[in-house]
């Protein structure tokens, strides 16, 4: 009798802890996913882009690309567009330097616009907060 009860209370020890893994998991996967989509990250970039004065317009999305911890973002051609920088933050209520501190999750969205004034195209990439919705990072190319 003494062995079935201690066999009982690993069971249900073993079923505990894999409940708290599994929803662990969860919560960790909900939380890398994007909080806004790829339509409104695109939306907030087309309007960022237009504010630039560019002098082109009708932009559209080439590619969309989500990255849960960009530090650094280069475009087609290899060319820096963005790099995270972080000072200290508050991890649990406490200032921690800034290794400690994660990158914010992000769209990386490529547009492009015909060309205008005597381009033949006009390239954009814009960086886009996937949390928030905010524009990180925009740059506009023409060739």
């Amino acid at each position: 009798m003494r062995l079935t009860v201690r066999r009982s209370l690993v069971g249900a020890g073993i079923v505990i802890l894999l409940a708290l893994i599994g929803v662990g998991g969860f919560l960790i996967a909900q939380a890398l996913r994007p909080h806004i989509s790829a339509e409104e990250a695109t939306a907030a970039a087309i309007n960022r882009v237009q504010q630039m004065n560019t002098g082109a317009s009708e932009f559209t999305l080439v590619s969309a690309r989500y990255e849960p911890a960009p530090d650094k973002v280069y475009d087609d051609h290899g060319s820096l567009i963005y790099s995270e920088s972080r000072s200290a933050c508050l991890v649990g209520g406490i200032r921690v330097p800034s290794f400690l501190c994660p990158a914010e999750a992000a769209w990386i969205l490529h547009l492009v616009a015909p060309g205008q004034g005597g381009h033949s195209a006009n390239d954009a990439y814009v960086v886009v907060n996937a949390t928030t919705g905010s524009v990180s990072s925009a740059s506009v190319s023409r060739s």
